[in-house]
């Protein structure tokens, strides 16, 4: 999934409580927000009472040593000159 957030700016990206997936930040209002889906492009009005938005750039992958941004992640893999894996590809 991450080949389709190279493409927009990482602090549109946001995951939210109770939906697969990751969404861009199109529009915020003070009792929600207007989102679309990078999986499968729909848009649509989250409310804010019932889910949280994580932005991208908040959320931290725990290591052994210390915590690692997950958009440094992202970026190290879109300087990589290593294929990504296809996640279509992979067996389930």
């Amino acid at each position: 999934m991450s080949h389709k957030i190279i493409s927009m700016e990482y602090n549109k990206v946001i995951a939210v409580t109770g939906l697969p997936g990751l969404f861009e930040l199109l529009s915020s209002k003070t009792d929600g927000a207007i989102v679309r889906s990078l999986d499968d492009k729909s848009t649509r009005f989250v409310s804010s009472r019932i889910h949280n938005f994580s932005h991208l750039e908040s959320i931290e992958i725990y290591t052994v040593r210390e915590n690692v941004n997950l958009v440094d992640i992202l970026k190290a893999m879109e300087g990589s000159s290593e294929k990504l894996p296809d996640d279509k590809a992979m067996p389930p």
